[in-house]
């Protein structure tokens, strides 16, 4: 079975070497980290000056969103009450994670596609724009939040069946 693999925000970085698998086909990035081989996603996130400064660390190693802000740096098109729950219930990362390099980019030898979501507050839509570009992605502009795949399904998933049709 082939597949397109899809991932926003940190998930971009783990496609990014999971898509080497031989049965992935392409890629699809939904405002997501889009690391190069050698490259963690701390250095893509610090290379640009971030739209917000609501990222919290934990004394033991982990970052999350702070609750207070959530809405508005994550996911501002959404309900309060939606993004009340999601802060409550977010994953943390841990920041080790953040700083592993990526050891190949699967997006140098497949096709990539990427959503950029020009009002994102948590992952620069200038960076955004910067790692697409260098990837020669074939790249949709959508107005919305970070939680764009939320807000707009359609259009997302409209980029993830184009993604699968043009990789058969």
């Amino acid at each position: 079975m082939m597949q397109a693999r899809s991932s926003s925000s940190y998930g971009g970085a783990l496609i990014t070497e999971t898509g080497n698998d031989p049965k992935v086909k392409a890629l699809v990035y939904v405002s997501a980290l889009q690391p190069d081989a050698g490259e963690s996603p701390f250095e893509l996130l610090t290379s640009k000056p971030a739209a917000s400064a609501t990222v919290k660390f934990t004394a033991d190693g982990y970052a999350y969103l702070d609750s207070a802000h959530f809405q508005e740096d994550f996911a501002a098109d959404l309900s309060k009450a939606d993004t009340d729950f999601m802060a409550d219930s977010q994953m943390f990362v841990a920041v080790k994670c953040l700083q592993a390099p990526v050891s190949v980019a699967a997006w140098r030898e497949k096709p990539s596609y990427a959503i950029v979501a020009i009002e994102d507050r948590s992952l620069s839509p200038d960076l955004q724009r910067f790692m697409y570009q260098r990837s020669k992605s074939t790249v949709t502009e959508l107005v919305g939040s970070h939680s764009i795949y939320i807000s707009q399904p359609e259009a997302v998933a409209d980029v993830i069946v184009t993604a699968a049709r043009e990789a058969i």
